[in-house]
């Protein structure tokens, strides 16, 4: 029986162990199906490894060009920054008492122009009736113009005598409110070479220095009333302040008692304060 079994499995090329009957499957088999398993097994291990590490070669990648990329940007902003601060020119004007800083590329006069006179000339015009609707009008009652070589106005420093920070902005010094404004032509439009990030940017600049005079000896009530020469019509709309001030005609300093609408800063309380300050 064995000798049949044995010539049977023979016969369907199959080798036998003379000594083992039962064992039917070689081991020289099972060793390529193990190499074949730890073949792929390895392959896939090394795909996957090459994989990681290319995934991480590309982000790093990306993070070196993002954060170059930053550093560029930030170091154009530096430079841009730089040349912001290094590229201006500084107005000085010791009768007023500021300085301003103006972009180099501006090229301008300053003149101390007689604003008092345009005032006067338009009350004259509103009285006479060849102006209508004169009402409301704030005046500067000093004004600093800047002007280009054509003898055109770009922008101008205008100075109250009054605090009016809270209607055209600006800033104040010792109850004068100064504030840039900037010149248009016949279409309303700014002139050229002046953009609102100009104008921003200068009275944004704009500083108090020590004033040949003190300011407030400047102050005068013409330009505080509600109107040159006009008696006021009804006080109960108006506040009342008294002290003294300098009078530029007489040299002297003089009490003075008035009524406005947005409240008078007579520059000084007392007598002695105005003296001293203005006359010695």
């Amino acid at each position: 029986m064995e000798t049949k079994s044995t010539e049977q499995l023979t016969q369907v090329g199959q080798s036998v162990d003379p000594t083992n009957p039962t064992h039917h499957e070689p081991k020289k088999n099972l060793r390529s199906k193990s190499n074949i398993v730890l073949l792929v097994f390895g392959g896939i291990l090394f795909l996957v490894l090459v994989g990681g590490i290319s995934y991480y070669l590309g982000v790093q990648k990306g993070r070196s060009l993002a954060q170059s990329q930053i550093e560029t940007a930030q170091t154009n902003v530096n430079q841009q920054d730089s040349d912001l601060v290094t590229s201006y020119n500084v107005y000085k004007n010791d009768k007023y008492g500021f300085e301003i800083k103006l972009p180099s590329s501006l090229k301008v006069n300053a003149i101390d122009y007689d604003i008092q006179s345009d005032q006067r000339e338009y009350i004259r015009k509103c009285d006479s009736g060849e102006i209508d609707g004169c009402g409301g009008s704030r005046w500067p009652d000093y004004q600093v113009k800047f002007q280009d070589g054509l003898q055109q106005t770009l922008f101008t420093v205008d100075i109250h005598v009054i605090p009016v920070v809270q209607y055209l902005g600006g800033k104040e010094n010792n109850g004068f409110t100064y504030y840039v404004s900037a010149g248009q032509n016949t279409q309303g439009e700014f002139m050229p070479g002046v953009t609102e990030t100009v104008i921003d940017s200068i009275e944004n600049s704009l500083s108090f220095i020590s004033a040949e005079n003190p300011v407030q000896c400047l102050w005068t009530p013409e330009f505080v009333a509600v109107d040159i020469n006009r008696p006021v019509i009804d006080k109960n709309i108006y506040s009342q302040a008294s002290g003294y001030y300098f009078d530029q005609k007489t040299q002297h300093c003089a009490p003075i008692s008035l009524y406005h609408g947005d409240g008078p800063n007579i520059p000084f309380q007392e007598m002695q304060s105005c003296t001293s300050t203005c006359v010695e």
